[in-house]
């Protein structure tokens, strides 16, 4: 068949597809009010994560940690009927952090854009928009492996997000489960995407799988980069490998063959 969802499969097992993202990620150039020089490059996207527009209003963090808690039980008490509203979401928080995360008053170089982050990450849920209209996921309620709940350890580790970020030293106040900005941070709301995407394999679109996958990876070893040997700030490298490992995984089962979808209730 040649339907879009099988056009799309096709061009994700690709080779030249994720180097194109690669390029785009790292050849689009940042936009700034005030010019920089481009080995200054690091410090500029340092600089906007760490004043990203998303983070002026932290009165919104609750409300995006309850959000995501709601519909994740809803997924798993209401199955089927649910993904759909949780392919919205995933859309909706994919675009907002792909636009205001990646973007930043600065006190050294004004305004500034990470537009290749801005496009790479808007066409990703360009991608989800997709998905909630076809409805290749299908979060299907019946008995699963006890070893599949695995994935929600990393993904609750990277949820929760414990750290001061003021000192960016460890905290783990379990308050922050539901006031951190982790709930904002495209690093640490993907891996809970992530895994119920895992959670709930086969029955999932696995194009959107591997991009989803493919883009955090990338994300994640650039944050190692930084974190571990630029930055030297180790324990914000580690609030990474939940991104990492399940980023991963998630590539490596996005392209196993697809196994047969079962409607079959708990």
């Amino acid at each position: 068949m040649n339907s879009p969802e099988n056009k799309l499969d096709n061009l994700t097992r690709k080779f030249w597809f994720y180097l194109v993202i690669i390029i785009a990620m790292f050849a689009i150039p940042s936009v700034a009010q005030e010019p920089f020089d481009s080995r200054d490059t690091t410090k500029v996207i340092t600089a906007v994560l760490q004043n990203a527009l998303i983070y002026q209003y932290p009165a919104l963090f609750p409300i995006f940690k309850i959000i995501p808690i709601i519909l994740v039980a809803l997924v798993f008490i209401q199955g089927e009927k649910a993904t759909r509203i949780f392919d919205i979401y995933a859309a909706c928080i994919l675009l907002i952090t792909a636009i205001f995360q990646n973007m930043a008053y600065t006190k050294d170089y004004g305004k500034v854009m990470l537009l290749g982050n801005q496009i790479i990450l808007g066409l990703l849920a360009l991608l989800w928009i997709w998905e909630a209209i076809v409805q290749k996921n299908k979060f299907y309620r019946k008995k699963r492996p006890a070893g599949k709940y695995w994935v929600f350890i990393p993904a609750l580790l990277a949820f929760w997000f414990p750290i001061d970020v003021q000192t960016m030293q460890p905290d783990f106040s379990l308050g922050l489960i539901f006031t951190s900005e982790a709930g904002l941070t495209w690093c640490m709301i993907v891996p809970l995407i992530l895994a119920m995407l895992i959670f709930f394999e086969p029955n999932i679109n696995r194009p959107l799988a591997r991009v989803t996958a493919f883009i955090g990876l990338i994300i994640a070893l650039m944050n190692m980069l930084n974190w571990f040997v630029l930055s030297h700030n180790s324990w914000i490298g580690i609030l990474h490998f939940p991104l990492l490992i399940l980023s991963v995984y998630t590539c490596i089962i996005s392209f196993k063959k697809e196994g047969l979808s079962t409607p079959e209730q708990a």
